[in-house]
């Protein structure tokens, strides 16, 4: 809901709480456009039917049910930049959607 708010409510009030970890993998304006279009909230059959406003969020989560979660953007010292897929040994989402066989990964020497 406050990525909602974000993208299509009134100004936020100033955060006096620390935003969720999961926060981040939820894309307001992708969400809204969702909604706008008339996407709806149902059960899927495969994982191939989760409407990508959702997939980051469905892949992280799953992440964390299966046991490889990954938090480390969550403490500076071992993140400097607070960038993280939230998947241990994922490539980030802009990299690699993840809805792909086999992930596009690209090493540079």
């Amino acid at each position: 809901s406050e990525a909602l708010l974000e993208a299509r409510g009134p100004p936020l009030p100033v955060r006096t709480s620390p935003v969720t970890f999961l926060r981040r993998f939820v894309q307001g304006e992708a969400l809204a456009q969702f909604f706008e279009q008339g996407g709806k909230v149902k059960p899927v059959s495969s994982y191939h039917e989760i409407p990508d406003a959702f997939w980051p969020v469905y892949e992280v989560l799953g992440a964390e049910r299966v046991g490889v979660p990954c938090r480390c953007a969550l403490d500076p010292t071992l993140n400097i930049k607070g960038v993280c897929s939230g998947i241990i040994g994922r490539p980030l989402q802009a990299v690699c959607s993840g809805r792909e066989d086999v992930p596009a990964i690209h090493f540079s020497s």
